[in-house]
């Protein structure tokens, strides 16, 4: 080989050694962004409070009638009703048990209530009977608002 030859072979070698350098260090570049963004995401999704509200629950006698927002009611799904929150909203549902772990359910506001309810949420019974409220009128339970 010659001595052309022979600087050329590692001027190239040089040359792929940083190309290699160079998108090793792109890709670790985005993976740490990817995980701060991921980071940031998880800790702004969920409210810091949760508010106390008055629930009650619906039973099957409203299945196949339209909600507020137009949906169809089914007793089956993890849907609520409140006075304010938009219809699409998820929320988190928990019920507080003294000497036993808390029960939390998502649930999906599909429905308004009247102003003049007695209770700030309705739940279906699926999720009255995921939390253990079926036979009792109201309950206060806790509502914690998952941003998006």
């Amino acid at each position: 080989m010659t001595i052309r030859k022979v600087r050329r072979v590692r001027k190239v070698r040089s040359i792929m050694f940083i190309y290699k350098f160079v998108k090793i260090s792109i890709i670790i570049s985005f993976l740490i962004c990817f995980y701060l963004l991921i980071k940031n995401i998880n800790k702004e999704c969920v409210s810091r409070t949760s508010t106390p509200v008055l629930t009650s629950w619906s039973d099957a006698s409203f299945n196949g009638k339209k909600t507020s927002s137009g949906k169809i009611f089914d007793s089956n799904s993890f849907t609520a009703a409140h006075k304010t929150l938009n219809f699409g909203q998820i929320i988190i549902i928990t019920h507080e048990l003294e000497g036993e772990e808390d029960k939390s359910v998502l649930v999906k506001i599909n429905d308004r209530l009247p102003p003049d309810s007695p209770a700030d949420l309705v739940v279906t019974s699926a999720v009255a009977e995921e939390l253990g409220l079926i036979g009792k009128p109201i309950t206060k339970l806790k509502l914690t608002i998952i941003k998006y």
